[in-house]
């Protein structure tokens, strides 16, 4: 069983400090995590309004209605928060991942 590794990230226009904890408090609820694990299971914190899942490939017929899936709860999370904004939403089968410092140039 293969897994879809999803990213979100968002900003809201107008907002204050409370509608951001709104928003995050809101993401974990349908399992999108602020930290990201790596091979040894240690996890990472992730960037601020940065957001990461796996989901069972099994439940979605491709990447694109898992996409439009997370997009439609977004949209259903400003809606009840009263917010505005935009996001970006990826969700692939094959990945991988850096965290840490921007790398410098040589």
């Amino acid at each position: 069983m293969g897994r879809y590794f999803v990213t979100v990230t968002f900003d809201l226009h107008k907002a204050k400090t409370t509608d951001y904890d709104k928003v995050r408090n809101e993401l974990g609820k349908i399992d999108l995590a602020k930290v990201v694990a790596g091979r040894k299971r240690l996890e990472q914190r992730l960037p601020a309004n940065t957001f990461v899942a796996t989901f069972a490939k099994d439940k979605f017929t491709s990447s694109s209605k898992l996409v439009h899936l997370l997009s439609k709860e977004m949209s259903r999370i400003f809606d009840e928060l009263s917010v505005k904004g935009h996001i970006f939403v990826v969700a692939g089968r094959r990945w991988a991942w850096y965290r840490g410092p921007v790398p410098r140039r040589r």
